[in-house]
């Protein structure tokens, strides 16, 4: 949803200049902070982010790597390979201005790429090298020093230039964003014989400047060729004659510029292949070239093959030889009719993970053993998904021209997403939501308008436009999720860490991308060998489920099951989350004043005890205090033992009180020093 009217008022509400152009998928970083917003709508008549119409804060389906940007500036260059080529335009009045290029040069292209963030100027021109413009000219005469930090502060002249056409805008090529050159081949197929001569060519963008073009082959570190072309060129080609096996492979090229002591290179263009093999196959007869009866090209003739041991394995090799979708079916007994030509071989045995038929282990036929009823067939798609789980989820893309390209997601309804997943042998489609991080391939836009009515065998036969290539009018890629891809659901805790205290509250969320219309999540817990399952229904992809007790420890994992067309499909499970019990702090706490108070009553007692025996140490009446202290007393010293046995049993007679006081009290200091 994030389009150019959003940028501008952003650009507007900043003071940053005009937008330029709008970012995808965190083109500058994936931010880490929370995101607040999604599918912003914005007309431009607003004043400020606040008035566009959105969702509610911090309600989305989206990720980090989905961050959106915006490229502001007072200057732009249009109507280029990239943002860092194009034809000069100028801010003036909150709207897009040209500059006539008389006078123009390499030195007001500095100021211009430095002020684009775009590199070094590599060219600059004044015959409108990248098409006319079609707004005012504003800006002639522009005199930079190349100090500048952007274009208005050079010396230049302004006013409505009457004097300068369109034919004269200036123009600039900088080297940051290089675009990727194009590869291709002289013959349209891939697969060539022993001998065979091809040619491959790099073209690259139009810069007015002298380019080194590289080609290059996949695993081979130095180029394999290399061409010089001038300013005026901008193809090179590179000639492979008399082709052998070691020209198997990926070529790509690339280009590099130098100006001024400074080299630039661009990136990689796409692949393109040569496959060259003892036993160069095809397959015919079949409703398009990636379906019919298996034929090898042996002895400059073409021949079938006997279908004993045929399998999936073996299928699976000659669709990707083909540069076909996935493999299908491995059919047997002559299923796309009886070949006419000899049967060279009775069987081939592959494990699945070959390139080439000619790596797979084989066997030649032998007299009598193999008759065409027994040609082996296969079907490999003519379709296929990226992105997603077990192919059967992702970014739709057909065959056309022996070249993968997009459908556009225009219309595109659950209808047609049967089709594909009928025809990929990935059950019923589950969703046709866009899911931006499945990406999608590099190629053109081959089809818009898809509609099926579900009930086609194969895609081709849905009614559907042929698209120019070019792009895909308010529209995005077309998604599929098939109920054999389906997505696995996520899990998370809080507390993350799973250790929990008697009594706390333990919240766990489960979520899957918000694709699906209904969703019933599946909380599944085993604890000492026991199961057990709570259910919620998801609301934008996840639910919460919230547990208290002792009861919540265990291992933990989310599931969902999804409702499509009157069936349900269940999720895989997602991974496994364990949660613990552990004491709480306040637990140890209350233990520990526990403790402290035994240890004080503890200490009580003992003094409370102590005080007691010195009561009865000192109390003299009686013979029985006396007796009872006199066992108390330690035995082992014996003298000091007999004087006081002495002491105790010269009790007083009567009137003999008074004379033997001083003698109980030595007996008294002597018993408690004892």
């Amino acid at each position: 949803m994030w389009g150019i009217e959003d940028a501008k008022l952003v650009c507007k509400q900043l003071n940053c200049g005009l937008a330029i152009s709008v970012t995808e998928n965190a083109q500058f970083g994936q931010g880490s902070g929370p995101i607040w917003l999604d599918d912003i709508k914005c007309t431009g008549n607003e004043t400020h982010f606040g008035q566009c119409e959105t969702e509610a804060w911090e309600k989305h389906n989206c990720y980090h790597s989905e961050d959106a940007g915006v490229i502001c500036s007072g200057v732009a260059l249009k109507d280029g390979p990239s943002i860092c080529a194009g034809r000069v335009e100028v801010a003036h009045e909150n709207q897009w201005t040209t500059v006539c290029g008389r006078g123009w040069d390499l030195q007001d292209a500095v100021v211009v790429c430095k002020e684009l963030g775009c590199g070094f100027a590599i060219s600059a021109s004044g015959t409108a090298e990248f098409e006319q413009g079609t707004v005012p000219i504003w800006l002639s005469d522009v005199t930079c020093k190349g100090t500048e930090s952007n274009i208005t502060k050079c010396l230049a002249s302004s006013g409505n230039k009457q004097n300068c056409s369109h034919a004269e805008d200036a123009s600039v090529v900088c080297s940051g964003h290089l675009p990727k050159p194009t590869m291709s081949r002289s013959k349209p197929n891939m697969l060539f014989n022993r001998g065979d001569n091809v040619q491959l060519s790099c073209t690259i963008p139009k810069f007015n400047v002298k380019s080194v073009v590289y080609f290059l082959k996949e695993n081979v570190s130095n180029p394999i060729a290399m061409e010089t072309l001038s300013s005026e060129e901008i193809t090179a080609v590179h000639a492979m004659n008399a082709l052998d096996t070691s020209d198997n492979g990926r070529y790509t090229c690339q280009y590099e510029i130098k100006l001024q002591g400074q080299s630039f290179k661009s990136p990689e263009s796409a692949p393109v292949k040569v496959i060259l093999g003892e036993m160069p196959i095809r397959l015919a007869d079949g409703p398009h070239r990636c379906a019919g009866r298996l034929e090898v090209f042996h002895d400059n003739q073409w021949g079938t093959v006997c279908d004993d041991f045929w399998d999936m394995d073996d299928a699976v090799v000659v669709c990707k030889q083909l540069d076909c979708g996935p493999a299908i079916s491995a059919l047997n007994r002559a299923h796309f009719g009886k070949g006419a030509d000899p049967i060279w071989l009775e069987t081939i045995v592959c494990k699945g993970n070959e390139s080439l038929i000619s790596e797979c282990q084989s066997e030649e036929i032998k007299v009598n053993r193999c008759s065409h009823e027994e040609d082996a067939g296969v079907v490999c798609s003519e379709i296929r998904l990226l992105g997603g789980p077990a192919n059967c989820a992702g970014t739709v893309e057909v065959l056309h021209n022996d070249q993968w390209g997009r459908v556009c997601g225009r219309n595109w309804e659950l209808q047609d997403a049967e089709v594909v997943c009928s025809s990929l042998r990935c059950g019923y489609a589950l969703s046709v939501v866009n899911i931006a991080q499945y990406g999608h391939g590099p190629g053109p836009y081959w089809l818009e308008d898809v509609n099926c009515d579900g009930t086609e065998s194969f895609f081709s036969r849905c009614q559907t436009t042929f698209s120019t290539g070019v792009g895909c009018t308010n529209g995005t890629d077309a998604t599929v999720v098939c109920s054999a891809g389906i997505l696995y659901p996520n899990i998370s805790m809080e507390p993350a860490s799973g250790e929990m205290t008697e009594g706390q509250t333990l919240v766990i969320r489960c979520s899957v991308i918000n694709v699906y219309e209904t969703v019933t999540f599946i909380l599944h817990q085993i604890s000492n060998g026991t199961g057990s399952s709570l259910h919620a229904s998801g609301s934008n992809g996840s639910t919460i489920f919230t547990l208290t007790g002792g009861n919540s420890t265990g291992n933990y994992t989310c599931q969902y099951v999804t409702h499509v067309g009157g069936r349900s499909f269940h999720s895989p499970h997602s991974q496994t989350l364990q949660v613990t019990l552990v004491p709480s702090s306040t637990g140890y706490t209350a233990l520990f004043v526990i403790l402290a108070l035994i240890v004080l009553v503890a200490v009580v007692v003992i003094f409370l005890s102590r005080n007691k025996l010195r009561g009865c140490i000192h109390k003299d009446s009686g013979l029985a205090e006396y007796t009872n202290l006199q066992d108390m007393v330690d035995r082992s010293d014996g003298d000091t033992r007999d004087a006081r046995a002495t002491n105790v049993k010269d009790f007083p007679e009567e009137g003999e009180e008074g004379a033997n006081e001083d003698s109980a009290t030595i007996d008294h200091e002597m018993l408690l020093h004892e």
